[in-house]
This record gives C-alpha cells, sequence and structure tokens, in this order.
C-alpha cells in the first residue's frame, strides 16, 4: 500500500478509536439502565468519603499546576483551568462533609456534586474562549485583582445552591436535574467549541475526551438514583473525564508552560518531518564543509609545497651572497632580497602552523627551563626591527624557571611580538614578567592601534585582520592570533587580553612554575664534524645546488644527487659518511625515509639523518614524524639548518 494510503488508513483508525472511547461510557449507563434498572444500592459513606478526598486533593494539585502555569505563560486559559479545579475542590470537598446527613438532609448531601461540576464546566468554557488570545502582561498575573473576585463569587454561588437545598423556592429534583443538565451542556458546547477555536495540540484530544466524559457522567447522573450502581458508575465515569482533563494540563506544565505551546498529533508529525529534513540539511552541509576543508588542506599541501621549493634555493643563494665581498649598493640590493625572502618566509610558515596543528601532529614535550635566555634572545632579535620603526622594546624578567614546552612558547612570543611591531607605530613594546599567585605571568604590552570590543573575539579567527583591507603582505596573513590561541589551549595555558582603541593592547600569558635543575651543561656553539662528508638527496636542482654551495661553504665534502641511486653510485668504498640529508617527497613517488633506508642498506649502517620537506599535508608530516628522523621545514634558513647540524651530530641514530 503506497504511503500516502497508508497514512490516510491510520488516520481513520486513529480518528475512529478517539470516537469509540469518547462514548464509551455510554455503553456502560446503556447497560446499567437496560439490565440492571433494580440492582442494589451500594451505601458506604466512608468509601464515599474517601473517594471525595482524594479527588479533592487531586483537584487542588491541579488548581496549583494551572496556576503555576499561568504565572509562566500568561494563558487565559490556565487561569480560568485553576479558577474551575479550586472552585470543583471547595463544592466537591461540601459534598464529602455532608455525606454523614445523606439520609437526612439528601438535597443538602446531593446538590453539591453538580454544582462543583457546573463550576468546573464553566471556568473552561471561558478559558476555550478566552484560547489564542495574547499572554496576559506579567506585572498583572500575580495582582490579587486576577483571582479574589473569581473565587467570591464562586463561593457566593456555591452558598446559593446550598440555599436552594435548604430553602427548597423550587422542587429539588428540578433543581439538581437543571444543575446536572446545565453542566451536562455546557460540557457538549465546549467540546463543539475546541475546532471552533481552534484549539491545538494534545490538549485537543485530552479535553475533548475529557469533556465528552464528563457530558455522559451528568447524563448517567440525572438517571441514577443516590447510591445506585448508575449513580457509582457516573461518579467513575467523571473521575475518568476530570483525570484526563489534568493529564492535559499536566502536559503542558511540563512542557512549554502553556496549551496554546502544545502540538497536535498531525502537527507534531510535520514538525518532525520539518525536523528530519532540516536535520538532513545540516549533515549535508557539513560533509560539503568538511569536503571543502580537506580540499582547501591539500590545496594548501600542495601549493606550499610548490612555493617552498624556489623560496628554499633563494634563501640559501642569497644567504652565499651575502658571505662575498660587495660594494655597498650591491649589499643593499642582497639586503633587501634577504628580507623579501624572510618575509616569504613568514608568511609560509604562517599557514605550515594552522596545517600542523589541523593535522594533530604537534605534541607538547614540558621541560623545566629558565625563561631569561629565552627573552634575551628574542630580546636581541627583535631590537634591530623595533629600532627599525623607531620603537623602544624593554624586556624585564627576573631569574625564573618554568615547565612548558620552551619551543611552542617561543613561536606563541614570537607571534605576539611580531603582532605588536605591526600595529604599532609609535611608542614601544615591553615584556614584563614575574611571580604571581604560585604561576609566571608573562605580559606583553604595545601601544598601537588598539583592538575595538567587538573584534576581542574575531582577532582570534583565522585570516582575520584589523584595519588591513588591501591584504598588505608586510602585516601578514591574520594567522599570527590564530596560531597563539591554538598553541595556548595545546599547552593548557590561560591567555588573557586587554585592550583599548588608540591607546594599546597587552597580551597575558600564565604559566606553570618549573623546577631549577641543580647543575646545568651548557651547550657547544660549535657544528661538529665540519671536515666530515654529507650525502644530499633532493630532486629540485636549484635547492640541491644551494645546499652543496652552502654546506661546502662551511667546510663539508659533499656527495649528492637527484635520487639515492645516484648518491649510492657516487659512493667510494673507503667513504665513511658522518651525514645525511634528504627531501621527504622524491621523484617517482619515493619519499626521503624509503632513500635514507636504502642509504642504510648500502653503507650497513646508519648515518645520522635531516629531512627536509615542503608538504604541508596532515598525513605527509604524521608519517615523517613516525620516522623518528629530525624535520625541518622549507624553507630552511641557514642559521637553523646549523642549530640541526648541531642537534644530529650531537645525538646517536637510531636508525638501522
Amino acid at each position: 500500500m503506497p504511503a500516502p494510503a497508508l497514512r490516510k488508513v491510520a488516520s481513520i483508525y486513529l480518528y475512529g478509536t478517539s470516537l469509540l472511547l469518547a462514548l464509551l461510557p455510554l455503553a456502560g449507563i446503556a447497560y446499567l439502565r437496560i439490565f440492571q434498572p433494580d440492582a442494589p444500592k451500594y451505601l458506604d459513606h466512608g468509601y464515599h468519603i474517601w473517594g471525595i478526598g482524594s479527588v479533592v486533593l487531586v483537584s487542588t494539585t491541579l488548581s496549583y499546576i494551572a496556576y503555576r502555569c499561568y504565572l509562566e505563560g500568561g494563558e487565559r486559559l490556565t487561569r480560568y483551568l485553576a479558577l474551575g479545579f479550586l472552585g470543583f475542590s471547595m463544592a466537591y470537598s461540601l459534598h464529602g462533609l455532608l455525606t454523614p446527613l445523606a439520609e437526612s438532609l439528601p438535597a443538602l448531601f446531593l446538590l453539591p456534586g453538580p454544582t462543583a461540576r457546573l463550576i468546573m464546566t464553566v471556568c473552561i468554557f471561558l478559558g476555550v474562549m478566552g484560547y489564542g488570545h495574547p499572554p496576559e502582561p506579567e506585572e498583572i498575573r500575580k495582582l490579587p485583582g486576577q483571582w479574589l473576585p473569581a473565587i467570591v463569587i464562586e463561593m457566593l454561588f456555591l452558598l446559593f445552591t446550598l440555599w436552594l437545598a435548604v430553602a427548597q423556592p423550587l422542587p429539588f429534583p428540578v433543581v439538581r436535574l437543571s444543575t446536572e443538565g446545565a453542566a451536562g451542556i455546557l460540557s457538549l458546547c465546549v467540546l463543539l467549541a475546541l475546532p471552533l477555536r481552534k484549539v491545538q495540540g494534545p490538549m485537543l484530544w485530552y479535553h475533548a475526551i475529557a469533556l465528552a466524559w464528563m457530558a455522559q457522567s451528568s447524563f448517567g447522573f440525572i438517571l441514577a438514583l443516590p447510591w445506585n450502581h448508575m449513580w457509582w458508575f457516573s461518579h467513575m465515569v467523571s473521575l475518568a473525564g476530570f483525570v484526563l482533563l489534568g493529564c492535559g494540563l499536566a502536559q503542558a506544565f511540563l512542557t512549554s508552560g502553556s496549551f496554546s505551546g502544545l502540538y497536535s498529533p498531525s502537527q507534531a508529525y510535520a514538525d518532525m518531518t520539518e525536523i528530519r529534513q532540516g536535520q538532513e540539511l545540516l549533515q549535508q552541509a557539513i560533509t560539503q564543509a568538511r569536503q571543502a576543508n580537506v580540499a582547501k588542506s591539500r590545496f594548501l599541501a600542495s601549493a606550499s609545497h610548490d612555493l617552498r621549493q624556489p623560496v628554499q634555493s633563494l634563501m640559501l643563494f642569497t644567504a652565499l651572497l651575502e658571505t662575498f665581498s660587495l660594494e655597498d649598493r650591491p649589499r643593499t640590493v642582497v639586503r633587501n632580497l634577504g628580507n623579501a625572502v624572510q618575509a616569504l618566509k613568514g608568511l609560509l610558515d604562517g599557514l605550515l602552523d594552522i596545517s600542523r596543528l589541523d593535522a594533530g601532529v604537534i605534541e607538547p614535550q614540558p621541560v623545566s627551563f629558565e625563561l631569561r635566555p629565552l627573552l634575551t634572545c628574542l630580546s636581541e632579535e627583535y631590537s634591530l626591527t623595533t629600532a627599525r620603526k623607531g620603537l623602544s622594546l624593554g624586556v624585564a624578567s627576573p631569574e625564573m624557571w618554568l615547565k612548558t614546552d620552551p619551543a611552542l612558547l617561543e613561536r606563541i612570543l614570537r607571534n605576539l611580538l611580531d603582532n605588536a611591531i605591526k600595529y604599532t607605530d609609535q611608542g614601544g613594546i615591553a615584556i614584563d614578567c614575574r611571580q604571581q599567585d604560585g604561576m609566571a605571568r608573562i605580559e606583553l604590552r604595545d601601544t598601537g592601534i588598539g583592538i575595538p570590543e567587538d573584534q576581542h573575539e574575531q582577532v582570534f579567527d583565522e585570516f582575520h585582520q584589523l584595519n588591513n583591507p588591501e591584504r598588505d603582505r608586510n602585516k601578514g596573513l591574520g594567522l599570527g592570533l590564530a596560531i597563539v590561541r591554538r598553541l595556548t589551549e595545546l599547552l593548557s595555558l590561560r591567555l588573557e587580553m586587554n585592550s583599548n582603541p588608540g591607546k594599546g593592547t597587552s597580551f597575558t600569558l600564565w604559566i606553570p612554575l618549573g623546577a631549577k635543575p641543580k647543575s646545568s651543561v651548557p651547550v657547544e656553539n660549535t657544528i661538529p664534524g665540519q671536515s666530515g662528508l654529507v650525502l644530499i638527496i633532493e630532486d629540485d636542482q636549484a635547492v640541491l645546488d644551494g645546499l652543496v654551495m652552502l654546506l661546502e661553504h662551511w667546510g663539508w665534502r659533499v656527495i649528492s644527487g637527484t635520487g639515492p641511486e645516484d648518491v649510492i653510485e657516487s659512493l667510494r668504498p673507503e667513504d665513511r659518511p658522518n651525514l645525511a640529508i634528504s627531501d621527504y617527497r622524491l621523484r617517482q613517488n619515493m619519499t626521503g625515509i624509503q632513500a635514507l633506508d636504502m642509504i642504510t642498506l648500502r653503507l650497513g649502517h646508519a648515518v645520522p639523518a635531516i629531512l627536509l620537506t615542503g608538504d604541508t599535508a596532515p598525513e605527509r608530516m604524521t608519517e615523517a614524524l613516525q620516522s623518528g628522523l629530525l624535520m625541518l621545514h622549507k624553507p630552511v634558513t641557514p642559521d637553523g639548518l646549523q642549530r640541526a647540524l648541531r642537534i644530529v651530530m650531537a645525538e646517536p641514530s637510531d636508525r638501522g
């Protein structure tokens, strides 16, 4: 069966069973009326009082729930329901209290019952008529004037019915049947008003069934005699409708606080369908975003590798040119060329850092180290840059030992310094360090342009820059603070920022203190084995030539080639290489790791090795790091290459 037809059948079944359920009490009334008209009475005052007391307790609770719903949502229907349940409780309490007078004063005992049902249906009718109106203002909801007049009216009406029962200006059967009939007719009127007032949701189902049962209970009371089976059965039908009415109220209270905030089954189905469609669209958007992010990473990785190769050769040849004796004008040209290459390297390094953080291949190595040498090095390195801009650079650092990753902390401080220098045109930059609250506090302040308050979060987004609509390359790519945020999160450091537009910005880092070692061994600042043999494998000829010339200038003997086969073929039996340097991505899909393994197999032992790579693809960086080799990212500065030589020559190789 097609789905639309099946849904139609299901809807017919739902409405049909709801109709049968609504008319079910009629079957009991008809059975008792036809087959047990003379059934014996069940006269038990104690059971009656217990039952009335239970109903009054439930009714009072539901009155309070409706009152809370009204305070929360201001819906008129819930206000009248609170009044209805309260009036029902008052009248039904009298009905229970007067049970001992059932035989001596039957009118006084019986009349509060239909009076309670009439008060309830009148309040429901008024509430349904007010359904859909705007919520009443919050300041009005708690005013005594909202409740006292209605409660007084209910009490007066109850006293009036008691007077009718005692004084009997009219025959009591007429009064009882009129009150019961009015309650039943009004229940049917409210039942018809539900669809006309477009009352929504579970309230429509709960209250429709409840009102149908309450109307039928009134019909049963009209046909019943006190204490016979029809009378007790009508009580049970009225109680069932009463309880079902309370279920709708309880559901409103537990969800939206109002009936207008609930939905019908058909609306709920439609909303669920809409939600599912929205979730599917959201999932598609997430999938597309992930695919776009993967494509972006692949593009950046490919573009980065292709750009880094020529930049690497430029850097090597520029470093060689600076070693020559040149006249002033050529030396100025070489210096400007070096500055341009350094700026380009900074841009590429920013992209590399983001890629490495995305790849999750950066693992912090926290150690205890002294802060002062690091800040002294940064101060010496950046003093020339700040002096060129006419800025002051002050560093105040007492003897202090920290416990974190020194390399990553240095990267954070470099990015903050770079950012401060870019956006400060006058005044200066200060770095202040001290211990506070058991932590090391490093504050970097500048007198730059400052950051507007509405930009305090955006400045940590990738590629976000202030006052750079023309995308001036001298101001970078907008990755510095994004990298700072990610690195501080990686190191679990607290980062604070304060800024006043036009006055400057301060960044504060809170870092755990470290233990000062008992003794420290100074690092030898020489390059071991400068007259040794180094093997170089690089498939980019320009980079290969630059490496060969630079290392030979440093005093190394070099055997080089564009692949491992070229190097192995050039090796003589008596050659004992001290070091191997290989690019990571070689020709014919070979990696530098495989090339170094071939060298190891040819020599019969491993040699200290360095991997050079221009790749930023996460999977490639992960593979290179897992090899255990020292990896340098192109473009590598001559100073960076010298530091790497010292490291690998000082450590025994674990390959082989």
